[in-house]
């Protein structure tokens, strides 16, 4: 239904309401990738508190299944150990642009990125590939383990806890990771972006989610936000949402965030992970919110 009662205007209104979205969602630092000619740029200054925007277009449910949990009491590692390279996202790329100087380019192996792997590689008498394999990484002293990407949260519960339990371990682990930085990709340990501090959370709480993984999460092609978003976990009305829901923003979806009640959420954005209103980022919610403890 058109909120503004007029179906003329409403293909005008779209691309307005597409335009902001694509606006906020850049100066958020959200999950999904940035654009490919984005400039580097500091870090946005939170937006202030405001009223929700008219709601967007929803994103396509799945096709309709019954809807799945998954309890477990252990978490299989990843594969991890990644190459780092124009191919990945996260906190290897994060690691190696620092330990090179490079700032402001927001996760991205970008050609300056390449470009100074490959003068660093060269200096050192390695091989010079533009890509940081276990040898590069060592010569770089990131203060990390190369597979630091096979970081993996394991449940603090058991598999007979109550629902209310699960939700507090969500949030528990959740908000431990205050103040950490965003990262793009990044999924811990000293960095998140939106999705993966769900998926870590989640895992706190014993969920794993068939078909997100953080060896998923670390590829540029991957968009973990939709592919939750997607899943089989439980989805809600937004109206009806609750404490350990969780709320996506953006259409299509370019952000997530845990519901903590009260209208406040616990989410990962530029420059931190921290706790703000439900509306503070300026983007509009879809109109479901995923239950991942039912009950």
């Amino acid at each position: 239904m058109d909120p503004m009662g007029s179906r003329s205007a409403a293909p005008r209104r779209r691309a307005l309401t597409a335009g902001l979205v694509a606006v906020f969602g850049l100066l958020l630092g959200a999950c999904a990738p940035p654009p490919g000619n984005a400039s580097p740029a500091n870090p946005p200054t939170p937006l202030p508190t405001q009223r929700p925007l008219p709601t967007p277009l929803p994103t396509p449910l799945p096709t309709p299944r019954p809807p799945l949990v998954r309890y477990v009491d252990h978490v299989p590692l990843p594969h991890g150990c990644w190459p780092v390279s124009p191919a990945i996202v996260g906190v290897k790329v994060y690691l190696v642009q620092r330990a090179l100087h490079l700032y402001g380019h927001r996760e991205r192996y970008d050609a300056a990125t390449v470009a100074a792997v490959r003068a660093f590689q060269s200096a050192h008498h390695l091989p010079v590939t533009g890509v940081v394999d276990a040898t590069t990484w060592s010569a770089l002293r990131t203060g990390y383990g190369f597979c630091v990407d096979r970081y993996t949260q394991q449940p603090t519960v058991g598999l007979s806890v109550s629902q209310p339990v699960r939700v507090d371990a969500l949030i528990r682990y959740a908000h431990g990771r205050l103040a950490l930085p965003y990262i793009w990709g990044g999924a811990g340990p000293m960095g998140f972006d939106c999705s993966g501090l769900v998926i870590q959370a989640l895992y706190a709480a014993g969920v794993v989610v068939a078909g997100v993984n953080t060896d998923k999460h670390v590829q540029v092609s991957f968009v973990t936000t939709d592919a939750l978003y997607r899943s089989s976990l439980p989805h809600v009305p937004l109206r009806d949402r609750r404490r350990g829901d969780l709320v996506f923003y953006g259409s299509p979806i370019t952000h997530m965030a845990i519901y903590l009640g009260n209208g406040r959420i616990l989410e990962a954005v530029r420059p931190a992970v921290r706790i703000a209103d439900m509306w503070a980022d300026g983007l509009p919610a879809q109109p479901y919110v995923l239950r991942p403890f039912p009950g």
